[in-house]
């Protein structure tokens, strides 16, 4: 129901955005290694969920040509822990250099990856079938702010857009989204839900 609410809110956006020339920059490409990622097949992303060894996550750590200055943070239980890497800046530009990727081990394993990227909401609901599920709310923490999260792949992939408010409609043509590969270890949502407006918050 959410998601046709949604569906309906984005109608006059849409229509602004397809107004432009529409030029994918690679995105296409870049999320069909994705979707092979998280299907267990090779990618060029180094890692593959429900897969691997903690040898060959000490590979894709140690001679990834995108990973530099990779961190292992062991967690509790054996051959577990949370891996955080730089981009060496080889990355490809739908990636976002400037944050930290991130991998959750478990038990050797790949369970859920963190790929901060520079993909625009807008380019990717264009170029992407529609979600699975949409979710929108704000939080009341300072400075007050707006999460939407657009879950595909049978909820295996998350894009997460963060927005500061007051929020309009073109801050959503132009937000990027973070990519959360996987299931999380901990879902945490924010106290004080609350559905947001726009051009209010």
């Amino acid at each position: 129901m959410l998601a046709g609410a949604l569906s309906a809110l984005f109608a006059g956006l849409l229509a602004v955005m397809r107004a432009a020339p529409a030029d994918d920059g690679g995105l296409r490409r870049f999320m069909a290694d994705v979707a092979a990622c998280i299907q267990a097949e090779p990618c060029a992303l180094g890692f593959a969920l429900d897969q691997g060894t903690l040898d060959t996550l000490n590979d894709f750590a140690r001679y990834h040509p995108w990973v530099t200055r990779a961190r292992f943070s062991r967690g509790m239980d054996s051959d577990s822990g949370y891996l955080t890497w730089d981009w060496s800046g080889a990355q490809p530009p739908q990636i976002a250099g400037d944050s930290q990727g991130g991998l959750w081990v478990q038990r050797g394993v790949v369970r859920s990856a963190i790929i901060p990227t520079t993909i625009r909401l807008g380019d990717l609901w264009l170029n992407m079938p529609p979600p699975d599920d949409i979710q929108l709310y704000g939080a009341s923490v300072q400075p007050q702010r707006v999460y939407l999260l657009l879950d595909y792949f049978d909820g295996r992939l998350r894009a997460e857009a963060t927005l500061y408010c007051p929020v309009r409609p073109e801050a959503y043509w132009h937000a990027a989204v973070k990519f959360v590969i996987g299931r999380r270890a901990v879902s945490v949502q924010p106290p004080e839900v609350w559905q947001p407006r726009w051009g209010a918050c």
